[in-house]
């Protein structure tokens, strides 16, 4: 199963090992707002899919986040050596939050 299926079937309660779009909406406070230029049938179909799973995302923004994280997830998941994969994008996801903080 795909990790984007993983995420999508987790149920709020069960623990998870990633940060949500929440944590970094709520207690991070951490997003940067961006412009992207998509076709307008894949919009349609990002529409379409928030709609026959309303409960799992509360927005386009939050449905967008799940899907590239888990993209990122499974790239790095299928690397001969992902544990330093995992290192590379964790080390460049840090350095950007201390950007963001000024540390």
């Amino acid at each position: 199963m795909s990790e984007f299926l993983k995420r999508m079937r987790r149920k709020p309660t069960e623990p998870r090992t990633y940060v949500s779009y929440d944590d970094f909406m709520k207690l991070l406070d951490k997003v940067r707002p961006i412009t992207v230029r998509l076709p307008i049938s894949t919009v349609a179909k990002l529409d379409e899919l928030q709609k026959q799973c309303p409960s799992v995302w509360g927005s386009r923004q939050e449905l967008l986040f799940e899907m590239i994280e888990s993209c990122v997830k499974e790239w790095i998941d299928a690397q001969p050596a992902a544990k330093e994969s995992v290192k590379l994008f964790d080390d460049v996801a840090r350095k950007a939050l201390r950007r963001a903080t000024g540390d």
